[in-house]
């Protein structure tokens, strides 16, 4: 189900961990990773034949009043966006990309500050707002549906998505809890932010569900995207193997030697290994692939025909010695032997495909209202950036915003169009009058584009990355010779 493949990815990122062969439990030693519970996304494929989809006639808001201890930061069909639930969906994109980042060895505060770190951050805003606005969106087409979620349903799908989190990870509850203490975080907050999460995404699926109404699908079809996404059906190599995992040399020659005289696996398993995830089920580590565990681990435990025990293997998190249960080689399926998978993928993604086009509309119906200028316009910049522009002017002349940053988002802008009529002069060579014309444009951009970079750095005169900016347009031509960006 697809619901379930969101919601543990976001149970992965909530809690900040990084898969990379191996899973940490806090403050102990690391056991082999173990396999969560798998689930299947709709595939990649050829574009979908998106159904009809009715778009509601959106009625004239009335503007509910904010509740009395909440600040609005945007305003959907009059339906507020709460500061709070924008701060939380910042902290998590930003938590998203801090992650991202720390996997190659950057620290993500090295990018929020000066100008290019507020335009940063202005992106992660726009994102998180945009979150927020398509949420709102949702809620006020289930309410129009009729369509409700009820707590029951919320709290089911919870405990079952919260106990494949934590089996997967080989981790009790003591052990999460644990973690988030480390984090600065609370169990009882985790369970909260998860649980609207999930109630978010059983909504909008139920929307979507209901937006898209019947999806209809030929044999043509299926066969078509079968052919098209066959790759993602491929089945790789896989083997389920069980271990024991001690901290020395000598446990682990001493467990050898029993199982040697036929001791049971299974039952040394249980009382010797230190892998609390897979000890207690005897050892099992159930399927998993190539990649999925470090290499040593993985070169011995491919290596073994099914029933054989290995000799000791050491990593860095001990020593091992493993008992592969079974194996499956890699196969190229017929149609026939994934038909219900490849119905579900196509179903999945045509629903999809449909909701995104009612989504698509009923956004573009929507009155939607930012009080904040500047993110405002960072917003609209993506459909219209000469409104963006044209607001951005209006707040300096205004003085409304003492954003110390406003002047450079707004000289990007102007850059950004600057760039544009240059990349457009080559084809208006051949026509003198239109030469002409963009030359003006590009002489009036680029005039445009320093005086609001200089503005920013009579702001931030100490900024290097402002005085560039302002460096690199003083060097363009104006458009009377050739141009480079």
């Amino acid at each position: 189900m697809r619901l379930r493949f969101i919601v543990g990815i976001f149970l992965v990122l909530i809690v900040g961990l990084v898969f990379s062969g191996c899973t940490s439990k806090p403050e102990t030693s690391d056991p082999v990773a173990t396999t969560p519970g798998t689930t299947t996304e709709a595939p990649a494929s050829t574009e979908p034949v998106v159904p009809a989809v009715e778009t509601p006639a959106v009625e004239a808001p009335v503007t509910p009043a904010v509740e009395a201890d909440q600040e609005a930061i945007a305003f959907v069909n009059g339906d507020p966006a709460y500061r709070d639930d924008f701060e939380n969906a910042k902290g998590a994109l930003l938590n998203q990309y801090a992650q991202t980042y720390a996997q190659f060895g950057l620290d993500i505060s090295a990018l929020l500050g000066g100008a290019d770190g507020r335009m940063f951050e202005l992106g992660i805003e726009a994102e998180s707002l945009m979150q927020l606005v398509q949420l709102i969106l949702t809620q006020q087409e289930a309410e129009s549906r009729g369509i409700v979620i009820t707590d029951d349903e919320v709290q089911a799908e919870l405990d079952s998505q919260y106990g494949d989190f934590l089996a997967g990870q080989g981790w009790t509850e003591a052990d999460l809890e644990l973690y988030l203490t480390q984090q600065g975080r609370t169990l009882e907050s985790f369970k909260n932010d998860v649980r609207a999460y999930i109630a978010n995404q059983m909504l909008a699926m139920a929307v979507q569900k209901a937006v898209a109404g019947p999806i209809e699908i030929t044999d043509e079809e299926l066969n078509e995207y079968f052919l098209a996404n066959n790759a993602n059906y491929e089945v790789s190599e896989r083997i389920r193997a069980s271990h024991i995992l001690v901290d020395t040399i000598e446990e682990a020659e001493a467990l050898l030697a029993q199982l040697n005289e036929g001791a049971d696996f299974a039952a040394l398993a249980k009382e010797h290994s230190t892998d609390p995830g897979s000890g207690a089920n005897g050892g099992d580590l159930n399927w998993f692939g190539r990649g999925a565990m470090v290499a040593p681990f993985e070169e011995a435990a491919f290596a073994l025909a099914v029933g054989e025990v290995s000799d000791i293997v050491e990593t860095d998190f001990g020593y091992h010695i493993i008992l592969l249960t079974d194996r499956e080689d890699a196969a190229t399926p017929e149609l026939a032997d994934v038909l219900i998978q490849v119905q579900s993928d196509l179903e999945q993604e045509k629903s999809y495909a449909a909701a995104l086009v009612w989504y698509e509309a009923t956004y573009g119906a929507a009155e939607i209202v930012i009080p904040d200028p500047l993110l405002d316009a960072i917003i609209k910049q993506r459909d219209d950036i000469d409104g963006a522009i044209a607001l951005l002017e209006q707040v300096l002349n205004d003085g409304t915003s003492d954003d110390r940053y406003l002047s450079y988002v707004l000289g990007s802008f102007y850059e950004r169009k600057l760039t544009d009529a240059i990349a457009a002069k080559a084809s208006a060579e051949s026509d003198p009058a239109g030469t002409e014309q963009v030359n003006a444009e590009i002489a009036a951009l680029q005039a445009n584009a320093l005086a609001a970079y200089q503005r920013a750095l009579e702001m931030n005169p100490e900024e290097t990355a402002i005085q560039s900016k302002v460096t690199e347009i003083e060097a363009m031509s104006g458009g009377t010779e050739e141009q480079t960006p």
